[in-house]
């Protein structure tokens, strides 16, 4: 029977510790990178679903770590293959896309790089990242849908921060071939 609400505990300087949430680092590459951040006390961790738990223990285990889910209603361990892990792993086949709220004809539209995510506490969604001046970390925004986040972004007045993508390439118009005649219904046909 899957459990409703999860928790996703660690092994870590030899305690175990609970997963709270996931915090932003700089790496050497000059790259920011989500780093999940853990706590001792599982009433300050997060709560998540068994399907959004297992993309993250899968996410977890593919960087080396042996995590495990534990029910937040009973306490007990739910246990799961790691074919079952590398098939969560796996499963999401969503790539990065390019999208705008503005009219996509428009020369002057802004296009946005929105990048698929899955959170471990609302399981797969869009990310927009918004370099802010003056604020040192990103500001992240995540979303179901790339349209519904960027109309968050601009609802937080964070829209003209987002990290842009270039415009689509215009595309030409089937060339015509005219050795066809086009004849209309009303035409007559003298042959």
């Amino acid at each position: 029977m899957p459990a409703e609400r999860c928790y996703v505990g660690v092994q870590l300087n030899g305690a175990e510790q609970f997963f709270q949430r996931d915090t932003e680092q700089k790496g050497k590459d000059g790259k920011w990178h989500a780093v999940p951040y853990f706590v001792l006390n599982r009433s300050e961790a997060a709560v998540m679903s068994e399907e959004a738990a297992r993309l993250f223990v899968a996410r977890l285990q593919s960087k080396g770590v042996n995590p495990w889910i534990v029910d937040a209603k009973d306490g007990r361990r739910i246990e799961f293959t790691s074919n079952e892990s590398l098939r969560s792993q796996h499963g999401d086949q969503r790539t990065p896309v390019r999208a705008t709220l503005d009219d996509e004809n428009s020369p002057e539209a802004r296009w946005y790089k929105l990048i698929p995510v899955n959170r471990p506490d609302g399981g797969p969604m869009w990310l927009l990242k918004c370099l802010v001046p003056g604020v040192p970390d990103p500001q992240l925004i995540y979303e179901k849908d790339p349209l519904s986040c960027l109309q968050r972004a601009q609802d937080l007045n964070f829209s003209q921060y987002g990290e842009r993508a270039p415009a689509p390439e215009p595309q030409a118009p089937p060339a015509r071939n005219s050795s066809v005649v086009r004849r209309r219904p009303g035409d007559q046909y003298n042959d």
